[in-house]
């Protein structure tokens, strides 16, 4: 029986082709294969943004505030460090890293470390923390909420 096309290119769909491609079958995995070349193109991007931004902002907002950053300082930088490292990481790395015919782990590797650099970066120019403070708060948030998100 052929899956369905909303099955191939749910989030589901797409976790199961990145982790296991024979899993869901030959029409599943050619059509991502033709339609996502390695990146979930079809998948809707803002719930993920909103997600990210609720996960690491349980950590962030603590961490910075206990650094005394303002409450309005402490929610730009959520947004303004998610914003400039997530689509990226979700839509860029992945293409790249298909194209590479890497794993989906050295994929993911890549994408966090992308991010906490990023992040750390933009942390450290932009938001007045030494580099060393910027790259643990960068590294402590992006591991929290990717390990938060493997629980749903």
């Amino acid at each position: 029986m052929p899956l369905s096309a909303a099955l191939c290119t749910s989030p589901i769909g797409l976790a199961a082709w990145a982790l296991a491609p024979g899993v869901l079958g030959e029409t599943c995995t050619l059509k991502l294969a033709l339609a996502v070349p390695g990146a979930p193109w079809h998948v809707p991007y803002i719930p993920y943004l909103a997600a990210t931004l609720a996960l690491e902002g349980t950590l962030l907002y603590p961490l910075l505030r206990r650094l005394g950053k303002r409450r309005w300082l402490v929610i730009a930088a959520l947004l303004s460090v998610n914003l400039a490292s997530h689509p990226a990481a979700f839509y860029l790395l992945p293409t790249l890293a298909a194209r590479a015919h890497l794993t989906y782990a050295a994929m993911l590797l890549g994408a966090e470390a992308f991010a906490i650099g990023v992040e750390a970066a933009l942390f450290w120019r932009f938001f007045g923390l030494k580099p060393r403070t910027a790259l643990a708060v960068a590294t402590a948030v992006n591991l929290w909420s990717w390990g938060l998100s493997r629980l749903w």
